[in-house]
């Protein structure tokens, strides 16, 4: 668009990371939720076809091919339809999960209450954010916040946010083979996931907390009134 770079500053939105925290006990807490005893692969979401789900879906039908024995449990939050669109993409994806098979292995939640959040994510072993395309992906911090590794979309802005191999895994969500993949990294290493978890959570709480939002803010504001001085419109 032609403008300054010196004029243009980013700062990345924060997320709670006190409400949004790893849980004391998972085992205890899926149990609180009604979850079974099994790997369990989180999502959420607006129905949107952009978002992705069906490619999340067919990543599933992948990964419970490979693995009969201890199948995961694949979890989804997204409304039930509160538009005509929404409600024909709903209609689309529960024809998609009965074409492939998978439907005793998902479970569908309705839009969760934002205080229940912060449990549904520290229940998960992986959070899927599964976007052809993704703008930031607040969700992608709460989770990483709740010290849940996140396989993410590289397309956008999780790449800014997630070091691959290190927090997460970013892919191309438009194969589902390279989605299951990742998802199956992280579900069949213990040892992985509680690492990449522990540096996600520490990635949110240095970079991505609102403390450190703040300090962003205050900085900026500080350097404006340096440069500009007070009463020049700056």
């Amino acid at each position: 668009y032609g403008v300054d770079p010196s004029k243009v500053v980013v700062i990345p939105p924060g997320v709670d990371t006190v409400r949004f925290r790893p849980p004391e006990d998972k085992e205890a807490l899926r149990r609180e939720l009604g979850f079974p005893a099994r790997p369990l692969v989180f999502t959420l979401g607006r129905l949107d076809q952009r978002k992705g789900f069906d490619l999340f879906f067919q990543a599933a039908a992948r990964l419970l091919e490979r693995d009969r024995a201890n199948p995961p449990l694949f979890v989804i939050s997204a409304g039930a339809g509160d538009s005509p669109q929404q409600e024909e993409q709903r209609r689309k994806l529960e024809e998609l999960i009965s074409s492939l098979g998978v439907r005793d292995h998902v479970r569908w939640l309705g839009v969760l209450p934002q205080g229940e959040l912060p449990r549904y994510y520290g229940a998960a072993d992986v959070f899927v954010l599964p976007s052809r395309y993704e703008l930031f992906g607040i969700v992608m911090l709460e989770a990483m916040a709740c010290g849940v590794p996140v396989v993410a979309t590289r397309f956008g802005g999780p790449a800014e946010v997630i070091a691959h191999g290190e927090t997460g895994f970013l892919v191309d969500p438009t194969d589902p083979e390279e989605l299951a993949g990742a998802i199956e990294a992280l579900l069949s290493n213990p040892g992985l996931r509680r690492e990449m978890g522990r540096r996600a959570r520490r990635v949110a709480e240095e970079r991505y907390s609102w403390t450190a939002s703040a300090r962003l803010h205050r900085e900026l504001y500080r350097r404006l009134q340096g440069e500009g001085g007070e009463g020049e419109g700056r």
